[in-house]
C-alpha cells in the first residue's frame, strides 16, 4: 500500500499538463508516509528499535527516489524532489528520539507541518498552508500527553529533550519560510511571528527542563541566564546571516529576562 500511494503522488506530479506539470498533491505525498508509518509501529511493536529502524529505512527510501529524480535533470519536478529530500531528512531526524523511546507521532506532525508549509508557499495555496500551521500545536499536545513516559536519563541525548528540539526546529522552519514570503501572503509576518514564539517556547521550556532535571537548584538560575544568553547570540548571527529581522531582534528580550532573575533572586 505504501509504494502504491507513493506511485500514486508521483504520477500524479509527473502527468500533469503545463504549466501545471510538477506540481505535487500535498495529501498524497506527505499523508501517505505518516498514514503508513502509524501502521508500521503496529507491526513492529514487539521488536527492540523496530520503528527506529523503520524511520531510518523510509528515510533512505525518500532520499534515494529524491537523487534518482534530481539526476534526471527535470526542472519541471523540481518541487517533488524536495518534497521527497525533506521526508528523507524529516524521517532521519525522527529516527534519533524513536530509537530512545516512542514518541513518533508528535515529532513526525510537526515536521510534516513545516514541510506542508513549505510547499504551500511554493505553490501559493493558502489552504495546505493552515493545516500545516494547525498540524503545530497538535503535534505539541501529542508530546505533552506522553511527558510522563521514561525519557532516559543523559542530558540532553534523551528523547524529551530532542523530541521538543524536534518540535522547535520545525517551529523556526515553518517561521523562516513564511517570513521569506511575507509580501505574498497577506498574513505571512504574523504567521511567522507566531511560528517564531512557538519555537522559542519550545526552545527554551526544554531547556528549562532539562536545567531543572539535571542542573543542582542552586545554580539552576544562573543556567537559565547562560542558555539566554548564548541563545540570543545565536539568534543574532543566524538571523542576520538569513535576513531574519526577528529572530536577529531576540536579544532584546533578554534585558527583560535578566531584570526576571533579579527580582526573583532578592524577592
Amino acid at each position: 500500500f505504501f509504494l502504491f500511494y507513493l506511485s500514486i503522488g508521483f504520477l500524479f506530479a509527473r502527468n500533469l499538463p503545463l504549466p501545471q506539470k510538477g506540481y505535487i498533491h500535498g495529501t498524497m505525498v506527505f499523508g501517505t508516509p505518516i498514514i503508513c508509518f502509524a501502521l508500521q509501529a503496529k507491526l513492529v511493536e514487539p521488536y527492540s528499535y523496530g520503528l527506529a529502524w523503520s524511520a531510518l529505512a523510509m528515510g533512505l527510501t525518500y532520499a534515494a527516489l529524491a537523487w534518482a529524480l534530481f539526476k534526471k535533470g527535470s526542472a519541471a519536478m523540481r518541487t517533488m524532489v524536495e518534497s521527497f529530500l525533506s521526508m528523507g531528512v524529516i524521517f532521519g531526524t525522527v529516527a534519533i528520539p524513536l530509537a530512545l523511546d516512542g514518541r513518533w507521532t508528535a515529532t513526525a506532525w510537526a515536521l510534516e507541518g513545516s514541510a506542508i508549509i513549505w510547499v504551500a508557499l511554493k505553490q501559493r495555496r493558502w489552504m495546505p498552508r493552515l493545516f500545516g500551521l494547525a498540524l503545530q500545536p497538535l503535534a505539541g499536545a501529542a508530546f505533552l500527553l506522553d511527558a510522563s513516559k521514561p525519557s532516559g536519563s543523559l542530558i540532553v541525548l534523551n528523547s524529551f529533550y530532542l523530541g521538543c528540539l524536534v518540535i522547535s526546529l520545525a517551529g523556526f522552519f515553518s517561521g523562516l519560510c513564511l517570513w521569506r514570503n511575507r509580501d505574498v501572503v497577506k498574513s505571512g509576518r504574523l504567521e511567522s511571528l507566531l511560528m517564531l514564539g512557538w519555537a522559542l517556547l519550545w526552545w527554551f521550556g526544554a531547556a528549562a527542563c532539562e536545567i531543572d532535571r539535571f542542573v543542582p537548584h542552586r545554580n539552576q538560575l544562573a543556567c537559565l541566564l547562560a542558555v539566554a544568553a548564548v541563545s540570543s547570540f545565536a539568534a543574532f548571527l543566524i538571523g542576520r546571516r538569513l535576513s531574519w529581522q526577528d529572530l536577529s531582534q531576540l536579544y532584546l528580550g533578554l534585558l527583560a529576562a535578566m531584570l526576571a532573575a533579579a527580582a526573583y533572586s532578592f524577592g
